[in-house]
C-alpha cells in the first residue's frame, strides 16, 4: 500500500486485532506512529507496521468501569496516554495496560470539575490541560490534583484545545 491510498478497517467482535469501535470520535498518532482511535466504544491502538490493532478495555471490565464515549486523546512527554472521556480522565500505560481514573470527586476541589472531560493536552512546560464542560484546569498527574476550573462559561459543546508536538 502507498501513502496515497485508503484502507478501510471493519469491525469484527470475534477477531481480537481487529478495530473494536465503530463510532470514531477520536484520532492520536504516538511518538511511535501509532494510531489512537477513540470512539463511543472504545479506545483502540494500531500499529502500522504490524497492521494489527491492540484493544484496551473501556467498558465495565476495566479498572475504572464504563466510561462512556472518549473525546479526546494525547500523549504526555513519559508516554503516557490521557483519555479524555464522558466520565472523567483516563490515564493509559501503553507498556503495562495499566489504566488510572481521574473523576470529580464532590466537596473536593482539587479533584476535575466535571466528569465530562472535553480534552486533554500537554503543553510545551509539561503542565497537563484538562477541560471540562465546566472550565479549563492544570492537571498535575503526580497527585491526580487540579488548580481548580477557570470558568468559562457553558462549555459543553465549544471548548476544544489545539496543540503541536
Amino acid at each position: 500500500m502507498t501513502d496515497n491510498q485508503f484502507r478501510e478497517f471493519l469491525q469484527e467482535p470475534e477477531d481480537p486485532i481487529s478495530i473494536n469501535g465503530v463510532n470514531i470520535r477520536a484520532l492520536f498518532k504516538d511518538h511511535m506512529g501509532n494510531l489512537w482511535i477513540g470512539s463511543s466504544q472504545s479506545l483502540d491502538q494500531y500499529n502500522p507496521v504490524k497492521g494489527v490493532f491492540r484493544r484496551f478495555p473501556m467498558g465495565a471490565n476495566n479498572a475504572c468501569g464504563t466510561i462512556g464515549s472518549v473525546r479526546d486523546i494525547t500523549e504526555d512527554r513519559n508516554g503516557m496516554i490521557w483519555v479524555a472521556t464522558d466520565d472523567g480522565l483516563r490515564r493509559l500505560d501503553p507498556s503495562t495496560s495499566k489504566l488510572n481514573c481521574y473523576q470529580h470527586r464532590q466537596n473536593d476541589i482539587s479533584s476535575i470539575a466535571s466528569d465530562l472531560v472535553k480534552a486533554v493536552l500537554e503543553s510545551r512546560n509539561g503542565t497537563l490541560w484538562v477541560a471540562t464542560t465546566l472550565g479549563l484546569e492544570a492537571f498535575d498527574p503526580g497527585t491526580g490534583k487540579t488548580s481548580g476550573a477557570s470558568p468559562c462559561g457553558d462549555l459543553r459543546s465549544s471548548l476544544s484545545l489545539m496543540g503541536t508536538r
